[in-house]
C-alpha cells in the first residue's frame, strides 16, 4: 500500500500541531503527497496557507498540481498568494469556475467567489476542465472527478442558498463548478472533497460507479452539514443544517462503502462529525489545522 501523506495547511479551528503563530479560518487548504507527486487542494479564505505551510516545515515552491474544488472565496480566496509563490503549476477547475458566485441571506446577495475575478484572465497554466472531462488523470493514479450523479435527495440541505449569475439574473447553483479528488491504489482508493455540495453519498458512488472494481479506503473532507441557528436563549450555537435522520441516512453509507476511515472537516463541523459518529463511531475524526494524516 503507497502511503499518502496528506497536511491540513487551514481550516476553522486549530488542531494539536498549530503554533500559536499559525492562522486558522473559515476556509480548507490540504497539500497531498503520495510518491513524488505533490498535489495543493484549495487555498483557503486568504493567503494565510502559505505562512502556516511554513511553519509546518513545508516546502509549496514544486508542486505536481493545485485543484480547486469549486468556486467559493473560503477555497479559492488565496489564489493571489498563490500565483505569486507557484506562478507555474498546472491549476484545475470546472469551466464553470467562471461564472459570478453569490449567497443569499436575508433576501441579499453577497459574491462568494474568487478574489478579482482570477479566473476569467487568461493563464497558460489554467486547464479548466468541461463538460466532457469528467475524470482526467493529473498525476499517476490521481484523478480529477467531476460528480456525475446528481440525486438530489443526497445534496447538502441547504443548497439552495447559493447562486450563480446567468445574464441579468441569479439561478440556483447547479455546482457544475464543484469537484473532487481520487487517489487510486491497489489496496485502496482515497477520495478528497472540500464541501460536497452535490452530496458525499453521490460522490462516493460515482467512484464505485467508474470503477466497481475498486474499494475506498477513506475519504478527506468537508460534507457540508454546518449551520448555526439560535437557542432558546437567543444565542447562536453550532447545530447541523439537516435533520438527524439524513445525517444518520448518510453515515450508514460511509460505514458501509468506506472500509477504513472517514476524516472530516471544514463544513461538516464538529457538531455534524458528532452526528455522523453516532453511526460511525471511531471510524470517522475530525481534523483541524496543522494536523498530519498518514493514510
Amino acid at each position: 500500500m503507497s502511503d499518502i501523506k496528506v497536511i491540513i495547511l487551514i481550516e476553522n479551528e486549530r488542531g494539536q500541531n498549530c503554533t500559536a503563530s499559525m492562522s486558522n479560518e473559515h476556509g480548507l487548504s490540504m497539500l497531498i503527497e503520495t510518491g513524488s507527486t505533490r498535489i495543493l487542494m484549495d487555498t483557503g479564505a486568504t493567503g494565510a496557507f502559505l505562512e502556516n505551510a511554513q511553519m509546518l516545515h513545508t516546502d509549496l515552491s514544486h508542486l505536481t498540481a493545485i485543484v480547486f474544488s469549486h468556486n467559493h472565496y473560503d477555497h479559492t480566496g488565496g489564489i493571489l498568494r498563490l500565483l505569486e509563490s507557484s506562478p507555474d503549476a498546472p491549476i484545475y477547475l470546472r469551466e464553470e469556475t467562471k461564472r459570478r458566485f453569490y449567497r443569499k441571506k436575508d433576501g441579499v446577495f453577497t459574491y462568494h467567489g474568487e478574489p478579482q475575478d482570477v479566473f476569467l484572465t487568461s493563464k497558460p497554466n489554467f486547464h479548466f476542465l468541461t463538460s466532457d472531462q469528467d475524470c482526467v488523470e493529473i498525476a499517476p493514479n490521481c484523478f480529477v472527478l467531476n460528480n456525475h450523479l446528481h440525486r438530489e435527495e443526497f445534496f447538502c440541505h441547504d443548497r439552495q442558498r447559493f447562486y450563480y449569475q446567468q445574464g441579468d439574473f441569479k439561478v440556483n447553483d447547479d455546482f457544475c463548478h464543484e469537484q473532487f479528488l481520487l487517489i487510486r491504489d491497489p489496496e485502496g482508493d482515497v477520495i478528497f472533497t472540500s464541501c460536497s455540495h452535490n452530496g458525499i453519498v453521490n460522490i462516493v458512488d460515482t467512484v464505485l460507479e467508474l470503477f466497481p472494481q475498486d474499494t475506498i479506503r477513506a475519504v478527506v473532507g468537508g460534507f457540508h452539514l454546518k449551520a448555526h441557528r439560535p437557542n432558546a436563549q437567543g444565542e447562536m450555537v453550532e447545530t447541523i443544517n439537516c435533520s438527524p435522520e439524513f445525517a444518520h441516512q448518510t453515515a450508514q453509507v460511509l460505514a458501509q462503502k468506506v472500509r477504513d476511515h472517514v476524516y472530516t472537516c471544514h463544513c461538516t463541523g464538529e457538531v455534524g462529525c458528532a452526528t455522523l459518529a453516532e453511526v460511525l463511531g471511531d471510524k470517522i475524526s475530525y481534523v483541524r489545522t496543522g494536523d498530519v494524516l498518514h493514510l
